[in-house]
C-alpha cells in the first residue's frame, strides 16, 4: 500500500501543482532568487522550441553572418552559440548579426518546430531554397 500512495503521490497533477506553488512563495520569501516559468514565457508547447544544432561541414550556415542568414524572416531566432576553442568552451548569448557560424559550432535556436528541423537539416546545396520555401509558409501562418 505505501508504494502504490507514493506513486499516486508523486504523479497527482494537484500534488505537483501544490507543491509548485509552495517553492515559488518560499523562493520569493526568503531569497533573492527571480522566479520565471521559461516554458510559459516562451510558448514551449504552444507552437516553438528550443533545439542546439551543431554545425557541421555541409551546413547551409557554415561561414555565413547570422545576419545574412535571415532566420528571423522564416521564424527563427539564435538564442546562443557554444564555440570550442581547443579545449576551452566559449559562450556567445544573443550572437550579434556579424558573427561567423563556424564548424563545430553548438547553435541554439528558438522558432516552429517544422523552421528548427529544415534548419538542422538544411544542406548548403539546396538551402537557399528551403530558406525561401520557409519564408513563404511564415507569410502564410501570419496571413492566417
Amino acid at each position: 500500500f505505501g508504494l502504490i500512495s507514493i506513486i499516486l503521490f508523486v504523479r497527482s497533477k494537484f500534488i505537483a501543482y501544490a507543491m509548485k506553488k509552495l517553492i515559488i512563495d518560499a523562493l520569493e520569501k526568503y531569497s533573492h532568487l527571480e522566479i520565471f516559468d521559461y516554458h510559459e514565457i516562451l510558448g514551449l508547447g504552444k507552437g516553438f522550441v528550443i533545439s542546439a544544432i551543431t554545425i557541421e561541414e555541409d551546413s547551409w550556415m557554415l561561414g555565413k553572418e547570422l545576419k545574412d542568414l535571415k532566420l528571423d524572416r522564416e521564424g527563427t531566432l539564435i538564442l546562443s552559440i557554444e564555440r570550442r576553442d581547443g579545449k576551452k568552451k566559449n559562450f556567445m548569448g544573443a550572437p550579434n548579426g556579424k558573427t561567423i557560424i563556424n564548424i563545430g559550432d553548438n547553435v541554439i535556436c528558438y522558432g516552429r518546430p517544422e523552421a528548427i528541423k529544415s534548419l538542422t537539416y538544411r544542406d548548403k546545396n539546396i538551402g537557399d531554397e528551403e530558406h525561401k520555401k520557409l519564408i513563404q509558409e511564415l507569410k502564410k501562418v501570419e496571413k492566417g
